[in-house]
Parts: structure tokens; C-alpha cells; sequence
């Protein structure tokens, strides 16, 4: 029968330490996502900008479709239909590329904004995890007071204010615990709406291609 290992007070302050760590990783994840959003955002606003060129470019082809088809009329002015119709696909192209680069924009500002929402909850549980841990840090010193407290056989009243203190502290461990749960749920939802965000815009980018 394997011995079960005895859980120190040491190995409680390092847990705490450990969960303190994490939570500051947690945020600078968050941090290092929002340099990339930021880089996505400055993609946005050019398939924007490149959207609105296009815009320009298939009006300036529709005045050309139109002279063409004026000069196709004419036998003798070399222009066939052949020539009407390349430019009348040019601009149905073209119409289907400005879609598809008006909504990879749309997506983008989209997702930028949600994901925003998402470091906010994910460091809002990385701050209660913080909480929690200096809670269980404050006990476990509480704790060791009382025991030395009761092995130096001080006055029962200090021993009973420590006592007091760590009840307190317990509580608050507690509150802190469902907290960091009811924090962790709303993460969750967040990271729900993200990635269906994700999927929108992978879906704007293999509709029909990039061409």
C-alpha cells in the first residue's frame, strides 16, 4: 500500500506562489493576443482600403463595358462580343471580390472587439485567482501562529484571536473560490463567441477564394 504523502504548510505557500505565477501569465498572454488583434485590425482596415480601390477600379470597367458595347454595334469598329463579354465577366469578378474583401473587414472589426471582451474576462479571473491565493497564503501563516501559539502555551485569548482571524480568512478563501468559478464560467461563454467569430471568418475566406 503506497503511503500517502503528508501536504505541508510549506507545500500550501507553494501552491499559492505557483497559482500567483499562472495568473501573471494569464495576462501577459492576454497582452501578447492584443499586439496580434492590433496587427489583425491594421489587416482590416486593408482589405478596407483595397475593397474601396476595387470599388473605383469596377466603375471606371462599367464605362468601358458600356463604350464597348456602343462600338460593338458598329462592323467595322473591330470591337466583337467576345470583347463585350470578357469585360462584362472582369466586372462580375471584380463585384464578387469586393464582397468578399468588405466582409473579411467586417469579420475582422468583429472579431477585434470580441476578443477585447475576452482578455478582459480572462484577466478578471487571473485577478481572482491572485485573491485566492494570497487568502490561502494569510491562512496558512494564521494556521502556523496558532500551533505555535498553542506549543508555547500562550494566553488562550491570543489563541482565539488567531482562531478568529483564520475563520475569517476561510470565509473569504471561499467567497473568493466561487468568485473565481463564476469568473472562469463567464471566460468560457466569451471564448464561446470568439471562436465563433473565428469560424465566420474562415468561412469569408474560403467562400470562393481569394481571387
Amino acid at each position: 500500500m503506497r503511503a500517502i504523502p503528508i501536504v505541508t504548510q510549506e507545500d500550501q505557500k507553494i501552491l499559492s506562489d505557483m497559482e500567483i505565477e499562472i495568473a501573471g501569465m494569464m495576462k501577459e498572454i492576454s497582452s501578447k493576443e492584443e499586439g496580434i488583434s492590433k496587427a489583425e485590425e491594421k489587416l482590416a482596415d486593408l482589405y478596407n482600403d483595397y475593397a474601396k480601390y476595387l470599388a473605383k477600379y469596377v466603375r471606371k470597367l462599367r464605362d468601358l463595358s458600356k463604350q464597348i458595347e456602343i462600338l460593338s454595334r458598329e462592323g467595322k469598329s473591330g470591337v466583337t462580343q467576345e470583347d463585350v463579354q470578357f469585360i462584362k465577366n472582369q466586372i462580375t469578378h471584380i463585384d464578387e471580390k469586393i464582397e468578399k474583401f468588405e466582409k473579411l473587414y467586417d469579420r475582422l472589426k468583429d472579431l477585434s472587439i470580441q476578443k477585447k471582451s475576452l482578455w478582459e474576462k480572462r484577466n478578471d479571473y487571473a485577478e481572482v485567482v491572485v485573491t485566492a491565493a494570497k487568502f490561502r497564503t494569510k491562512m496558512v501563516e494564521t494556521k502556523f501562529k496558532i500551533e505555535e501559539a498553542k506549543n508555547k502555551m500562550l494566553p488562550a485569548e491570543k489563541v482565539a484571536s488567531s482562531e478568529t482571524k483564520y475563520k475569517d480568512l476561510e470565509r473569504e478563501f471561499q467567497r473568493s473560490q466561487k468568485e473565481k468559478e463564476k469568473k472562469w464560467e463567464n471566460y468560457e461563454k466569451e471564448m464561446v463567441e470568439v471562436n465563433a467569430l473565428w469560424k465566420k471568418f474562415k468561412e469569408a475566406i474560403d467562400d470562393k477564394g481569394m481571387e
